[in-house]
């Protein structure tokens, strides 16, 4: 999070934060699926006022990771024209498991998963 939070509210879509360290800002989490994560993706964010931010991603998306949208946050006090940032913070949603299909595909895509030595 970028700093203390004054107002939160959980959407349909994702988790709004209005940041009060940095004015008319505004952070959301928004969920990926894991293959939304690993192989891009296209999405839509429908903002509070109901017009529509596109978010896409071309490469691999880690959990935690960033999106930074200049002009697209909450507009400022005496001044509709000029608007914060938004900030837009990806989790990602792993399957709880996987067929041995499924697993086999994974290993010829990335090749041989490392063991880990056990702890000690």
């Amino acid at each position: 999070m970028l700093g203390p939070t004054v107002f939160a509210m959980a959407l349909a879509d994702f988790t709004l934060v209005l940041i009060y360290s940095v004015p008319c800002s505004v952070e959301c989490a928004t969920p990926l699926c894991f293959a939304m994560a690993f192989a891009g993706f296209t999405k839509v964010l429908k903002h509070l006022d109901d017009h529509e931010v596109v978010l896409s991603a071309t490469g691999v998306t880690r959990p935690g990771d960033y999106h930074y949208i200049k002009g697209e946050g909450m507009p400022h006090f005496n001044d509709e024209l000029r608007k914060g940032d938004l900030w837009v913070q990806y989790s990602v949603a792993f399957p709880a498991s996987l067929t041995d299909s499924q697993r086999q595909a994974i290993k010829e895509l990335l090749g041989d998963i490392p063991t880990a030595p056990p702890n000690q």
